[in-house]
């Protein structure tokens, strides 16, 4: 996946969270998709953070090239919880 110049720093700002997380956390990506919570009950930017790319496969950049509000909504989600994790 070929992702556009404008984006590569938010990208590398999710791969470095998501790999921190991950170790710190002894997490393994699953080879399938995770199912999904509500975006009403704990808003999009948990949702695709915690559920698809932390714990989903890793094929979700395609997503987030194609829906620039998605990706700021996890890039608004590692903001916030970047101190809270210690991360």
């Amino acid at each position: 996946m070929k992702i556009p110049p404008e984006m590569e720093a938010d990208f590398k700002t999710i791969r470095d969270f998501v790999d921190a997380y991950r170790r710190k956390y002894n997490i393994a990506p699953s080879s399938t998709p995770v199912p999904e919570f509500s975006d009403y009950a704990c808003g999009e930017g948990v949702n695709l953070l915690y559920r698809r790319i932390i714990l989903g496969p890793n094929d979700w950049e395609a997503e987030l090239v194609d829906d620039p509000q998605s990706l700021q909504a996890v890039i608004n989600q590692i903001e916030k919880d970047r101190k809270g994790y210690g991360l």
